[in-house]
């Protein structure tokens, strides 16, 4: 029996962002998919059905605090943890994002890749990754 990776949604629409994300995501054993726009994550998030969500906030479409908004007004969507990773620093943006469920902020320019993986295993409650390097 295979066993099942927790699912990860990557909302990205700066490609080397989304790669970079994927690409430390799959290498600790998570399975992703990006979505490019806020039309695209909306969709994916019904047919992908992640376990968790990282989410930029400047995306064409529909933007990511109106995705937060969305999802902070379903019951069932309410439930997914949300990590936004966004070029915006102000305090209002990162309170706003707090306020609407984010589980956590983190500017663009000060991702570290190890902690954030680190951070999602606690959130998903998944033991330390065998896949870690200390």
């Amino acid at each position: 029996m295979i066993a099942l990776t927790p699912k990860i949604l990557v909302a990205e629409d700066d490609s080397f962002s989304a790669n970079t994300y994927r690409k430390h995501l799959e290498d600790s054993g998570y399975t992703t998919m990006i979505a490019r726009d806020g039309r695209q994550t909306l969709e994916l998030v019904d047919s992908f059905q992640p376990k968790l969500i990282i989410l930029d906030l400047i995306m064409p479409v529909i933007d990511g605090f109106a995705i937060l908004k969305l999802l902070h007004s379903k019951k069932t969507l309410s439930k997914i943890p949300v990590i936004v990773i966004s070029d915006l620093d102000q305090p209002g943006d990162i309170q706003q994002c707090l306020d609407l469920g984010a589980k956590l902020f983190i500017t663009k320019t000060s991702i570290d890749y190890p902690k954030l993986i680190q951070t999602i295993d606690q959130i998903l409650a998944l033991p330390v990754h065998p896949f870690a390097k200390s």
